[in-house]
């Protein structure tokens, strides 16, 4: 079929049309060929309506071929289950295909551009007017009221009011945003995993803002669902040998009183438990003012109100930033203040380790304190952990500001003492005595390196380390006729003249 296989090439003219429709209804019996019915082996008629109100989502197209054509639908996460949805009254194959709400499908008829007017409920389908050679796909836009065409492969309006357009520049499909005043292609780059042999059509799922794309022809003809952000591309399904055009999604209606949106950069909280732990662009978008936007303000926690240019970086921290905007449009209509609230912490807790010996002796060990006291304004202290030589040993949580761990140590330093003495004096804290002849020695015993790693609401962390070392009782070196006083954790042989201890 000759006219099929061209479609591509009659589908793009240049031109930009708006479409306005005031004209007026014609009855779906009128025009109809008697003789147009769709091809029961291909597609099965299905008499009960309420098939049309499954949960499950369907798209709606036209089978412009093999034929005999006529209006379908099937299931989006399965393209290849057609059904026959109603007879066709138009003179030639329909495409350009779009949605109002899930109460108006739009398409065009080939040739002679005459728009026509289907109930998606019933596939009814009437002639609304028009005509005229040239545009390109429709796409209705919900914020306007308005229906568009441009010389595009593929037109759609999402559910904030943004057009969508494919082009197709040699051998790749390029995706585009298209603004209709004044009239605009930006490009966004080329569709990543899509070819199709002939045309496409490309229509939002507004329910969702999923876009979706049906490839005509060829091996890779039918159904792709694409991320506008990534533009990749997945293959959701064929639909045979049926090529399908005038393509539409039906979808809820929704609120589209104009908004200003606000977003972030980060997207979400870079750190732990909602927190920011670091700076946080803003970027405010009107969307859906029909007049025009005039200006955008905004202010950060109360401060003066701003004229909003450009997105701005919030570096200040705390606990619920305010952020509040509006924007007013070319008639002066003045929106609702809006707000968010972010939370930003990119302060690691200020953090003091001090550590006592609070028992033991050389023998059995040291019994260690460790205090940790920590200063933090922000987020709030979530936990504390305490390592030994690298290795963790214990996690203490809560708001602090003060926590506490206990140890017990082996073989750390000592001083041994050797020699003669007299006028021994023993009590429960101390020993003293006379060193006639006395050598103090260093034993330097193990290396104990604490590590206290302290960590706050937000996931900013710091690690202090410190080596335990007991201070000496006495300092190394001889002692001759001098009174000493130690204290009394010694280990060892202290007699009346002659000592040989640990202390």
């Amino acid at each position: 079929m000759v006219k099929k296989i061209s479609l591509l090439g009659k589908m793009q003219a240049i031109g930009i049309i708006i479409i306005f429709f005031c004209a007026s209804v014609v009855s779906s019996t009128n025009n109809i060929d008697n003789d147009i019915s769709c091809n029961n082996q291909i597609l099965d008629k299905v008499d009960e309506s309420e098939e049309l109100f499954s949960p499950i989502k369907y798209g709606y197209a036209y089978n412009a071929y093999p034929g005999p054509e006529c209006t379908v639908y099937f299931p989006l996460n399965d393209p290849g289950d057609i059904t026959e949805c109603g007879d066709t009254i138009s003179g030639d194959f329909l495409y350009g295909g779009t949605m109002e709400y899930d109460e108006v499908w739009y398409a065009q008829q080939y040739g002679n551009g005459l728009l026509y007017g289907i109930d998606p409920n019933t596939c009814d389908m009437w002639s609304i007017g028009g005509g005229g050679t040239g545009g390109g796909d429709l796409a209705w836009d919900d914020w306007t009221q308005k229906l568009y065409s441009a010389p595009m492969m593929g037109l759609a309006f999402n559910n904030e009011g943004i057009c969508y357009g494919i082009k197709k520049v040699e051998s790749v499909f390029n995706l585009y945003i298209v603004d209709f005043d004044p009239y605009s292609e930006t490009l966004i780059g080329p569709l990543i995993n899509f070819t199709t042999e002939w045309g496409l059509e490309a229509e939002f799922d507004k329910d969702t803002n999923e876009l979706y794309i049906l490839g005509n022809g060829g091996i890779n003809g039918g159904l792709y669902k694409c991320d506008v952000e990534t533009r990749e591309c997945t293959f959701i399904g064929s639909t045979g040998s049926i090529e399908l055009t005038a393509f539409a999604i039906p979808y809820d209606e929704y609120d589209t009183t104009p908004f200003t949106e606000i977003s972030f950069d980060p997207p979400k909280p870079d750190g732990e438990n909602d927190w920011y732990v670091s700076n946080v662009t803003a970027t405010l978008t009107p969307i859906g003012f029909v007049y025009g936007v005039d200006a955008t303000y905004y202010r950060i926690s109360g401060g003066e109100w701003g004229t909003y240019q450009s997105p701005f970086i919030i570096s200040e921290e705390g606990n619920d930033i305010l952020i509040e905007y509006y924007t007013v449009d070319n008639n002066g209509t003045v929106e609702e203040v809006k707000s968010a609230t972010v939370d930003i912490d990119k302060t690691s807790p200020d953090v003091e380790v001090t550590w006592e010996i609070i028992g033991g002796n050389p023998i059995v060990g040291w019994e260690i304190l460790i205090t940790v006291n920590v200063n933090e304004n922000y987020s709030g202290m979530d936990r504390v952990e305490f390592y030994l030589n690298d290795v963790l040993q214990e996690t203490v949580h809560g708001s602090g500001p003060t926590y506490n761990w206990r140890v017990l140590l082996i073989s750390l330093n000592t001083i041994q003492v050797n020699g003669l003495i007299c006028n021994r004096v023993i009590t429960d804290e101390n020993v003293s005595f006379y060193s006639i002849f006395m050598k103090a020695s260093e034993n330097p015993g193990l290396n104990w390196i604490v590590g206290v790693g302290v960590c706050d609401q937000a996931g900013n962390m710091d690690r202090i380390e410190i080596l335990i070392k007991r201070p000496n009782v006495i300092e190394p070196g001889l002692y001759l006729f001098q009174k000493l006083t130690l204290p009394n954790n010694y280990w060892g042989y202290l007699g009346r003249f002659l000592v040989f201890a640990k202390f």
